[in-house]
Parts: C-alpha cells; sequence; structure tokens
C-alpha cells in the first residue's frame, strides 16, 4: 500500500531516521539500534546489568516487531524511503500496531530520560538526552524542550511525551508542538 507523506511529515521523518542511522551510513540496520541503545544507556547512567538488557531487548523488539518489516527488499537494512512508508504504513493500515509502537518508544525513552526517576523530565534530562543521544545542539534541545513544555509547568510529564510523539510522528500541521521533540527539522 503506497502511502503519500507530505514534505513536513517527510523532513520530521528523516530527521529520525538520520537520528537512528547511529553509525552514519545511509541505512537503519539491527546494529543502528543496538549503537542507539548503547548511547542511551550511557546516558541513563545505568550500571545494572539487567536494566541495560531489558532497555537493549526493548529496542530489538522494537527493530524485530516494527522496522525489520520495513527492510522490503530484505536486504537486511532499512533505507530512508522504507523506513519513512514504515512509519506511515501502520498510521494507515493499522492504528493499534502504531500505538503499540508509540507506547513502546515513548515508555522507553521518557524511563531513560527520567534520570531521577521523579515521574518528569526536566530541561536538564530533556537536553541531556538531546545532545547525548539524539545529536542535537543544545540551541535545539533547549528549543525542543520550550517547545514540548506546552503546559509551561517548565518538566515534560508522560503524557506531553506521548503527544509529542504522536503528533511528530503523524502531523502535517507546521505549529504542532511536537514536531520538535528532535529538534530543528
Amino acid at each position: 500500500m503506497a502511502t503519500t507523506v507530505g514534505d513536513l511529515r517527510n523532513r520530521k521523518l528523516t530527521k529520525l531516521f538520520r537520528i537512528l542511522d547511529a553509525d552514519g551510513d545511509g541505512a537503519v540496520s539491527v546494529g543502528d539500534y543496538e549503537l542507539f541503545g548503547e548511547r542511551l544507556a550511557r546516558v541513563s547512567g545505568q550500571t545494572d546489568a539487567a536494566r541495560i538488557a531489558e532497555m537493549k531487548a526493548t529496542l530489538k523488539m522494537i527493530w524485530d516487531e516494527f522496522q525489520s518489516k520495513a527492510d522490503g527488499d530484505h536486504d537486511g537494512i532499512v533505507s530512508e524511503k522504507e523506513f519513512v512508508e514504515s512509519i506511515v504504513r501502520p498510521q494507515v493500515g493499522d492504528p493499534i500496531r502504531f500505538a503499540q509502537f508509540v507506547g513502546l518508544t515513548c515508555n522507553l525513552l521518557f524511563g531513560i530520560a527520567d534520570t531521577d526517576h521523579n515521574g518528569r523530565i526536566s530541561k536538564a534530562e530533556h537536553t541531556r538526552i538531546g545532545t547525548e543521544v539524539l545529536r542535537l545542539s543544545d540551541a535545539e534541545a533547549a528549543n525542543s524542550f520550550a517547545k514540548l513544555d506546552f503546559w509551561k509547568k517548565g518538566y515534560l510529564t508522560m503524557d506531553q511525551y506521548v503527544i509529542a510523539y504522536t503528533q511528530f510522528l503523524t502531523s502535517d500541521v507546521s505549529l504542532s508542538n511536537g514536531n520538535w521533540l528532535f529538534g530543528d527539522f
């Protein structure tokens, strides 16, 4: 099923693709997810081997369940075009699967970003994961936090995170705050 992606969504999803392309080779593979997991473990300050294994297992689950299916030509890697289509396709054809992808990803990222485990992501926590994991500049991370803190509380909640990630993946509206979840696009 071919789906049309507007320019704004294409730019955002291309940005996410480049973040996940951890080795910078122009494709996403299970190895990129493993490298991304190592960056997440490092920024979380996690030293518990069981927790690190759980984080890596969750990323492997995201790869196995969602991204590996994007490999249309079965070459073991996901091209940018395949990646964008793999995000858009479930939104159209299987909204329950899409909701599972959003939930799984948000639980993982929020749990890692919330380094003090208080159920909130502070500006400092958001900036740290933004610069050290997502490879954003300090200015991009600060702008991202300002956009995502749409309730102006000085921190992000899981609800805001789910809203932001859903907007990032689905919105064609340029003013949607979630567009800036992963920095400038």
